[in-house]
């Protein structure tokens, strides 16, 4: 169970990661060359947050527990989906906040 708790936590904390970056972004960052690559390393922290998540699934599957596998894989989907959309948005707005003061 160490190992779901594991990716649980570290899937959690890489997806807040991904979401305050660009709130940092917009608040210290100047130019867009430094928000470059805050905005790369907040869609790195969401990439790692989903293979965490595809790591649990698979070792849930690798020790038969498919009921778990089966009951979690809806809100799986639907938390991934809002990491992904998320941290799109919230990169989006660093960038367009960013340009803004730049004029």
């Amino acid at each position: 169970m160490t190992f779901c708790v594991f990716c649980s936590i570290g899937s959690i904390s890489l997806g807040v990661v991904a979401w305050f970056i660009p709130c940092f972004a917009i608040s210290k960052i100047k130019n867009f060359r430094e928000l470059h690559q805050k905005v790369f390393f907040s869609f790195f922290c969401c990439i790692l947050a989903l293979v965490l998540q595809l790591l649990e699934i698979n070792y849930r599957v690798q020790i038969n527990d498919l009921s778990a596998v089966m009951d979690t894989i809806a809100a799986v989907v639907f938390a991934a989906v809002v990491l992904v959309i998320g941290t799109g948005i919230s990169n989006g707005l660093a960038y367009y906040f960013v340009h803004q003061e730049a004029k």
